[in-house]
Parts: C-alpha cells; sequence; structure tokens
C-alpha cells in the first residue's frame, strides 16, 4: 500500500508513486540550436554560470527516514538525481528545522543519520539553512536567535549528510535579508545571499544599493554579495500557453545581461507534474548552452 503525508494544505501530497521517469520531458531544451540574439551576446563575454536550488525542504527527509527507505529512491530526491546525470547540475536545497508531517510536529533531529554516506558521495548535492519552520522566517527573530535557529541547522546537516555538505549560496525563508549577522553567515561559509525575485529587488537595502543590484545583477553588501532570485520555476509552469521557446528568450537575455542565472523552486512544488517539466527544461537549457553550475 502507497504511503503518503497530509501537509495540512490542499496541495499535491508525496506518495511514492506519485512520480515516474514517463511524466517527465526528457527531451528538454538540449536539442535546441542557441538562438541568434544568445550568439550575439556570447561574442565577448564569458559564459554564464547558473544556479539551482530547492527552497522549504523539510517532508521530503521525513517521509524517507519514516518509510526506511534509500535517499534517492524517495521522489523528490529521485527527480534530483535525475536531473543531475542527465544534465551535470548541482543542488542546493534550503532546509526549515521543523514543521507539521501528519498532522503532527516533526524535527529534523528525528531523521536517522544513516544517510550520510549515500548523501556524502552525492557531491552535487549541498544543503543549506532556510528557516526554523514556515511560519517563523528569519526576518521575525532577532539577531541572536537567528544564529542559534542557523547553529541548529547547520549540526543536523553535518549529522544527516556530513561535514562539508553545506552550501555557499543561501536563500532565506521569505527572502530574508539578514544583514545584520552577516559575520556569522560569512564564518558559516556563505557568500552569497539571494533576495527576492520581486520586482522591489530588496526590502531593506538602501535605494543607492537597490539600483545597482537591479541595474548590475549583483552587490557586494555587508560582506556578502547579494543576487536577485530571478526565477521561480512553479511561475514559468503557471501558464501552458507560454512556449519553451519564449522562455528560452527570456532567459537567454537575463543570462548574458547578467552573468547569471537563478532558478529555483520549492520542495512541495516539485510534487506537480507541470514544475518538474518545466523545472527539466530549465536545466536542459542551461546545460545546452554550456553555462556552468555553481
Amino acid at each position: 500500500m502507497v504511503k503518503s503525508v497530509d501537509l495540512g494544505i490542499s496541495r499535491p501530497v508525496w506518495q511514492r508513486s506519485a512520480w515516474n521517469s514517463h511524466h517527465l520531458c526528457s527531451t528538454a531544451a538540449s536539442t535546441h540550436a542557441p538562438a541568434a540574439h544568445h550568439q550575439r551576446h556570447e561574442r565577448g563575454k564569458a559564459r554564464p554560470i547558473y544556479h539551482f536550488s530547492v527552497d522549504d525542504v523539510f517532508e521530503a527527509l521525513i517521509q524517507m527516514s519514516d518509510w526506511e527507505m534509500r535517499a534517492f529512491d524517495h521522489p523528490f530526491f529521485r527527480f534530483l538525481k535525475e536531473m543531475h546525470d542527465r544534465y551535470g547540475i548541482n543542488c542546493d536545497v534550503y532546509l526549515f528545522l521543523e514543521g507539521n508531517v501528519g498532522g503532527r510536529k516533526r524535527s529534523l533531529s528525528e531523521i536517522t543519520g544513516a544517510y550520510r554516506d549515500e548523501f556524502e558521495r552525492a557531491t552535487w548535492l549541498r544543503f543549506g539553512p532556510h528557516a526554523l519552520n514556515y511560519d517563523v522566517p528569519p526576518y521575525t527573530q532577532a539577531p541572536d536567535e537567528q544564529e542559534r535557529t542557523f547553529d541548529r541547522l547547520y549540526s543536523e546537516i553535518e549529522r544527516i549528510a556530513g561535514p562539508g555538505k553545506t552550501c555557499d549560496w543561501v536563500r532565506l525563508h521569505f527572502f530574508s535579508e539578514a544583514y545584520e549577522i552577516a559575520p556569522y553567515l560569512r564564518k558559516r561559509g556563505i557568500s552569497t545571499l539571494l533576495l527576492t525575485d520581486k520586482q522591489a529587488i530588496a526590502y531593506r537595502l538602501p535605494a543607492a544599493a537597490r539600483d545597482r543590484l537591479r541595474t548590475e545583477g549583483m552587490f557586494e553588501y555587508g560582506g556578502l554579495r547579494l543576487r536577485q532570485s530571478q526565477y521561480r520555476i512553479e511561475n514559468l509552469a503557471a501558464s501552458p500557453a507560454v512556449c519553451r521557446a519564449d522562455i528560452e528568450e527570456e532567459l537567454d537575455h537575463t543570462a548574458w545581461d547578467s552573468g547569471y542565472l537563478t532558478l529555483f523552486t520549492h520542495e512541495i512544488e516539485l510534487s506537480r507534474r507541470e514544475v518538474r517539466q518545466r523545472t527539466e527544461e530549465c536545466l536542459g537549457y542551461a546545460a545546452a548552452r554550456g553555462m556552468q553550475p555553481v
């Protein structure tokens, strides 16, 4: 019998049999020739880098432990591994420390340490802090509370996945701009803080800094490199009428203008077939363009 988890929200739930490889678009953008405008941008410029990440990761870790399954047998991690095997991606996943699963409060501390070897071998997969839980983003906490939360998250990451498995690019929950703890973040090896994908660009930066981030695509502030979270993949999947060629043209302009491309989604969104398909199209596009994953 297939087990599922009630997330307490009216969204798709994880099921062991929910995802099958034949549901994916295996002929993603890698078969497409680069567009003419891409070729024009490329002359005289370094090839862009790209970053792919998943926010709000928690339930998949709890489930794989509860179900006593190998990490990459779980649909969430299996999909990410398929993307790595096909397109050579790296992936950062940003974790909650605790959350509700099946109507009760759960914690990363409940996950068995049996996955450490498996995760250590997956050098393309990295883990980072996101928040205490969905309802407590870092910006609602005092700086010392943020540090205590992240200390606990880093401790669990090392226990579950091993040392050296943490991200140096991080996006905090609800795009929290934790400038006050920049020294702490740098000490934890974080070099880049990913900010909102909204038109606001940033919520707490001085206006001049926001303008530079908007025009230059990157800005150094408080010893951290700030970048936009450019493309939320579920938004790209929202309208089936939007064709892949149009999306690729938009991605091309952004990547070559800013020198990088950031693609992100959320754990729960990857339970939707259309989001997985759009994710594969975007990652296949980046591989076809020869962009380097970070």
